[in-house]
């Protein structure tokens, strides 16, 4: 048995090369201090530089001592015949130990024309130090090889003991190789927030997003020059119902205009949910600066009772339902606008009429019943049916004695929230994507940060510092530590590398 400390040694090298060297140093120079000359003489090799014949020979008590290692009984059995029986899957070799007390895989191409280290290839284990380098060394060596070619370039002089899963395993742990394979992690889609699922009126809880710009005229002339306009979009957590807001900017005080627009016409919010725009940024710290001004308290108390959420930078999946209303409300502008310059009037009297077909739009398909020809939408909700439905039949004529009883317009309201809870809802329960649990990120775990239009080799490195699990104990949100800085990103933005054991 070796000691302990020669197997640490092994640990030192993160290279086959470099160890070969080293053992080739150390026997020059055992083999120089065992030199008994009278008077002493330096002998002329002494300095000259390690040659191929030393390095390879170098490998051969590398490889007894590993073998020593791993092969304790079946170096016994093969040097001292007992009665012993070599193990099944060990026997299939036929293994024996050569004249240099290295065991070798004897096999059956003995009469091939092959070499005769391919005849009768060292026998290694499948986990130890030098396997690991030898891996290394052909993995590398051969600009990045995969697993086959590996398999197959180190099987002409070594056979490793379940060589496939060993070779995998190093492999696929190449730092190199996994930059460049890098994919994204994709937890388990999170359970739907309290807001989506909850009975309460329209628009109390509300997520905010801006799009444009899109370019309109300044005014009706026919020379008027071109300006840029954003939509303003808030859009109902509980019936998706959408409300817009034409905006001549992005900045703070712009935004905070269409809010007190929003808050008069729909109510005031209890919870603004929205990614970490920098104008979204300023009007929460806007808001909760005023709310310590006692003066700025009475004119803006409709805008400062609401509590703000801001998605984690660069999660734009953490607001799927206003991207959702971004992308129907671009899908109506595209198709209407053309190539044609409206005026900001225009525009407003556009977007509107685009709300009212966006908030008519079924949340839940058609019953089977026949009888019942409407589907369930936003509008119902609003004002009792759908924004573009057919006028209906006036009835502001007929005496009150022959109009249904107010008692029944509220069992009708109150059938919207049924259906909402007994259809829609159920709609709802199922992930259509990100179904397999995910092992969770973990701290100190080296990953690559996702950056846009660049390939993996160019992602920034970093390492997890923080994690941010859920309340159903998934992780989706890290802070990552970088050579720059520190950074919020969601977890579908990383990439874990492996490990450097």
């Amino acid at each position: 048995m070796v000691p302990e400390k020669e197997v640490e040694w092994f640990t030192r090298f993160s290279s086959l090369r470099r160890m070969q060297r080293v053992t080739a140093i150390m026997y020059r120079f055992i083999r120089h201090t065992r030199t008994k000359r009278v008077p002493y003489v330096a002998p002329k090799y002494i300095h000259d530089p390690i040659s191929d014949e030393e390095i390879s020979n170098a490998m051969l008590p590398i490889i007894r001592m590993t073998q020593s290692l791993h092969f304790v009984s079946l170096l016994r059995i093969l040097q001292v015949p007992t009665t012993k029986i070599v193990p099944r899957s060990i026997a299939q070799l036929a293994p024996f130990v050569d004249k240099t007390n290295i065991i070798r895989v004897g096999g059956r191409l003995r009469n091939s024309c092959v070499a005769a280290e391919t005849k009768n290839p060292i026998l290694l284990p499948k986990s130890s130090t030098l396997t690991t380098l030898i891996i290394r060394h052909f993995h590398l060596n051969h600009f990045h090889a995969g697993p086959q070619l590996t398999s197959s370039l180190i099987s002409s002089c070594y056979w490793i003991i379940s060589s496939r899963s060993a070779i995998r395993y190093v492999v696929f742990r190449c730092v190199v190789c996994a930059r460049h394979r890098a994919s994204s992690i994709h937890p388990m889609m999170a359970d739907l927030p309290s807001s989506r699922v909850t009975l309460c009126r329209p628009f109390l809880h509300v997520g905010i997003d801006f799009a444009g710009p899109l370019i309109i005229a300044e005014g009706r002339r026919k020379n008027a020059r071109s300006i840029k306009c954003y939509l303003s979009i808030f859009v109902c957590m509980t019936i998706k119902a959408v409300h817009i807001e034409v905006v001549s900017d992005l900045s703070t005080s712009t935004f905070l205009a269409a809010l007190q627009r929003f808050v008069a016409r729909r109510g005031t919010p209890s919870d603004i949910y929205t990614d970490c725009g920098t104008n979204f940024k300023g009007a929460e710290q806007q808001l909760r600066h005023m709310m310590l001004d006692a003066t700025a308290k009475t004119t803006y108390t409709n805008a400062i009772l609401c509590k703000w959420h801001f998605n984690p930078p660069a999660a734009p999946h953490f607001g799927g339902l206003w991207e959702a209303a971004v992308k129907s409300t671009k899908y109506h502008l595209k198709r209407v606008i053309g190539t044609q310059r409206l005026t900001f009037e225009e525009m407003v009297t556009l977007t509107s009429r685009i709300e009212a077909l966006l908030n008519s739009r079924p949340i839940t398909p058609l019953s089977a019943d026949p009888n019942d020809y409407r589907a369930l939408t936003p509008g119902h909700f609003l004002i009792g049916h759908p924004m573009v439905e057919v006028p209906e039949k006036d009835v502001i004529d007929i005496p009150q004695n022959r109009l249904n009883r107010w008692e029944l317009l509220r069992q009708m309201y109150q059938s919207l929230w049924k259906r909402w809870s007994t259809e829609y809802l159920s709609s709802l329960q199922r992930r259509t994507k990100w179904v397999d649990n995910q092992p969770n990120v973990k701290i100190n775990d080296l990953v690559l940060i996702n950056m846009p239009n660049q390939p993996p080799i160019h992602w920034k490195l970093g390492r997890i510092q923080q994690v941010h699990p859920r309340a159903d104990g998934v992780v989706r949100v890290a802070t990552v530590r970088t050579e720059h800085g520190t950074l919020t990103r969601p977890i579908v933005k990383l990439a874990i590398l492996p490990p450097d054991n």
